[in-house]
């Protein structure tokens, strides 16, 4: 019973090994190809947010900047109501530098890097993005570059010449006439009506009896009241040809006119003047003034005849002539 005291147990190498091989068992990674994969999805995914991200920045550009024009007409309607014969700008709407009693009909002229919106001569006008061609409130599209990074929208955005189907440009566009495209005017250079800074267009037509006598008129229309007009109509007197009085549809009694003037001088010239402190309101058209002539002995065409008109509306004065 002694010798048993002390003695020890042995340990199995069995045990130890099979201790050994459960603790050295290796950690399973990533291959390199699985990383691969992982990278590319999470470009791909990435490139779909940025895309979508960048194309509700530009509708949001694209909504400000129509609401920014918009507040800015209002204003200019608003100041245009109060002050007929005054131009809107930037420093009357904002009453800056502040004057007192004077009415504030803008907080603030907007400011944007996406767009940019002045008044030239009373009319707002928008380039979107700030670094285009500005076109007036109301030009389709006006806005539909704001966004774009100062790139320049697309060439009907900025009205960039001889490439779009809506800015005027010699022998190429649809809507504005070019020199010997006019479908009611003959001679070139001349157009059917004509747009001018201070709002009045001037439409020439022409109307023949027995291809003989006829009626050369002129036909106004004005986005502001004209405070001083002037209306010519030289009638090339050829063989044959006498005056025949003439007439206007203006408001009556404010202008003085005179009827084929000039006879035997080879020119019939006939002229509406507004008289001092009247005016022609707002009107599309507004009015007309016609010279008639009598004739005989020979078909008469009136590219020879010519009309200038002279208007001061809106604190602006515009010049505008042309054939017949």
């Amino acid at each position: 019973m002694g010798s048993s005291k002390g003695v020890v147990s042995p340990v199995w190498p069995s045990r130890v090994a099979s201790v050994q091989r459960k603790g050295a068992e290796p950690e399973q990674g990533f291959t390199l190809v699985e990383l691969l994969i992982v990278i590319v999805v999470l470009g791909v995914l990435a490139g779909i947010v940025v895309f979508a991200l960048g194309g509700v920045n530009a509708q949001a550009a694209v909504a400000a900047c129509n609401a920014d024009a918009t507040s800015v007409e209002t204003a200019v309607t608003a100041y245009n109501t109060e002050n007929p014969n005054g131009t809107a700008t930037a420093a009357l709407l904002t009453n800056t530098p502040p004057v007192a009693g004077a009415v504030t009909y803008l907080h603030s002229m907007p400011s944007s890097p996406d767009y940019a919106i002045t008044l030239v001569n009373g009319v707002v006008m928008i380039a979107a993005p700030a670094s285009a061609t500005p076109v007036a409130y109301g030009t389709t599209g006006a806005c539909s570059g704001a966004g774009t990074g100062g790139g320049g929208g697309s060439p009907a955005d900025v009205q960039a010449p001889t490439t779009t189907s809506t800015t005027a440009a010699p022998a190429t566009t649809t809507t504005t006439a070019p020199p010997a495209t006019t479908t009611t005017t003959a001679p070139p250079a001349t157009t059917t009506t004509v747009p001018v800074s201070n709002g009045v267009t001037a439409t020439p037509s022409t109307n023949t009896y027995g291809g003989y006598g006829g009626q050369d008129i002129i036909t106004l229309s004005n986005t502001k009241a004209i405070t001083a007009l002037t209306i010519t109509i030289n009638v090339a007197q050829t063989t044959g040809v006498t005056p025949n009085g003439g007439y206007n549809s203006f408001p009556g009694g404010i202008s003085t006119t005179t009827y084929g003037t000039g006879s035997g001088s080879g020119t019939l010239t006939s002229t509406y003047v507004l008289n001092s402190g009247q005016s022609i309101p707002v009107g599309n058209p507004s009015g007309s003034f016609a010279a008639q002539y009598a004739g005989t002995g020979a078909v008469r065409v009136q590219t020879g005849d010519t009309w200038t008109v002279v208007s001061t509306s809106n604190g602006v004065t515009s010049t505008l002539s042309g054939h017949f």
